[in-house]
C-alpha cells in the first residue's frame, strides 16, 4: 500500500523576522522543558485554542510530499497506531506513528507540535531519531521515526529476575526506595516519585548511583549517614513508622554538594529539595519544574543573534 501526503499550510502567511536576546535571555532546552511540562500538570491539551500560533508553529515544518509504505501494526494507544514502514527512495525501514485524524480548520494540536519540536531539538544516541513529521493531512497526523527492533520494555524482559520473594510487589526499585517506605509506611503519595527522580537526576549528573547498598537495613542507613537520621522534630510521625528502631546511630546530615561534585549549586538546591527526609516537605513535581535550576545555563558566553522566523497570518488576503 503506498500512500501519498503533504502539509496543509494556511491560507497565506507573511514572515516577520525577530532577533532573539542574548545568552541571558535565551531560552535554554532545560527550561524549556521544564516549562512544557508544567504546562502538562497545569493545563491539558489545549487543542485548537490559538489557532494563529498553531498555524504558525505548521509552517515553520518543512513541507513534504512524502513517498511510503505503510506495513503491519507494532504499536497501539489512545493516540493512534504504529506501523512499520518503508522509505520508497532509500528503502530505509522506519516506524510511522499514525495519529488519529484532527479538525484540518483548527490545525494540529499543541501537544503534537510540542513533542515534534522537542524530538528535533533532543538529539541523542540514546532517544529514538525524528525523521519527518507531518501534522496534519485529511488522514490523519504522522510522525516518522528510525525503526528500532525493541523498545526499553522488551530490553528490560531479557534480564532474569533476581528477587528472592517472586510474591513480593516492589512499589520501586531499592536504589531509589524513599525512606517513608523503607521505615515501612502504606501511606505514600507522589512524594515517593519525588524521590525516586532525585535519586536519578543524581545518577545521571555523575554516573554512579548516589545510595546504592545490597539490603534494605543497609541502603537505609546509607541514607541516613548523608542526610541525617530523621527524629520526631525533623520528621514529626517518623517513631511511629513501623520498621522504625529509637537506637538508630544518630548522625548530621552532610554537604550534599561533596556527594555530587559535578552539579551546579542550584542543581545541589533542587536535589536538595528532592531528598528531603520528611515527605511531608519534599518539593511537588511542579514545584521543583518551577525550580532556578530549570532557568539557568551555566555555559558562560555569549552566542551570536540569530533571526527566529515567525509567522502570522495576513488578514489583509482577501
Amino acid at each position: 500500500m503506498t500512500a501519498s501526503h503533504s502539509l496543509t499550510l494556511p491560507r497565506k502567511l507573511r514572515k516577520r523576522g525577530r532577533k532573539k536576546n542574548n545568552n541571558n535571555n535565551k531560552i535554554n532546552l532545560r527550561e524549556r522543558v521544564a516549562r512544557n511540562a508544567r504546562k502538562a500538570l497545569t493545563t491539558g491539551d489545549r487543542e485548537g485554542t490559538n489557532k494563529r500560533a498553531i498555524e504558525g508553529r505548521e509552517k515553520t515544518l518543512k513541507p513534504v510530499n512524502w513517498q511510503y509504505e505503510m506495513g503491519e501494526v507494532i504499536g497501539c494507544g489512545a493516540f493512534g497506531v504504529v506501523h512499520k514502514g518503508l522509505l520508497l527512495e532509500s528503502k530505509q525501514t522506519v516506524a510511522i506513528k499514525k495519529m488519529h485524524p484532527l479538525d484540518l480548520h483548527n490545525g494540529a494540536p499543541s501537544t503534537i507540535m510540542e513533542e515534534i519540536s522537542l524530538l528535533k531539538e533532543m538529539e541523542h544516541a540514546n532517544i529514538v531519531k525524528l525523521l519527518e513529521a507531518i501534522p496534519n493531512t485529511d488522514k490523519g497526523s504522522y510522525m516518522i521515526f528510525e525503526y528500532l527492533d525493541y523498545d526499553l520494555e522488551i530490553f528490560m524482559k531479557t534480564f532474569p529476575k533476581k528477587s528472592k520473594n517472586k510474591q513480593r510487589i516492589k512499589v520501586v526499585n531499592l536504589r531509589y526506595m524513599p525512606p517513608e517506605i523503607l521505615l515501612g509506611s502504606h501511606e505514600y503519595s507522589t512524594h515517593v516519585d519525588v524521590w525516586s527522580v532525585g535519586c536519578i537526576f543524581a545518577e545521571m549528573i555523575d554516573h554512579q548511583p548516589l545510595f546504592d547498598d545490597l539490603s534494605d537495613n543497609d541502603h537505609l542507613h546509607k541514607i541516613f549517614s548523608i542526610m541525617g537520621t530523621p527524629d520526631a522534630t525533623t520528621w514529626p510521625g517518623v517513631t511511629s513508622l513501623p520498621d522504625y528502631r529509637p537506637d538508630f546511630p544518630k548522625q548530621d546530615p552532610k554537604n550534599l554538594a561533596e556527594y555530587v561534585p559535578n552539579l551546579e549549586p542550584a542543581g545541589v538546591d533542587l536535589l536538595s529539595e528532592m531528598l528531603c527526609m520528611n515527605p511531608a516537605r519534599r518539593i511537588s513535581a511542579l514545584d521543583a519544574l518551577a525550580h532556578p535550576y530549570f532557568k539557568n545555563d551555566d555555559g558562560g558566553g555569549e552566542e551570536e543573534e540569530e533571526e527566529e522566523d515567525d509567522y502570522v497570518v495576513d488578514d489583509d488576503d482577501p
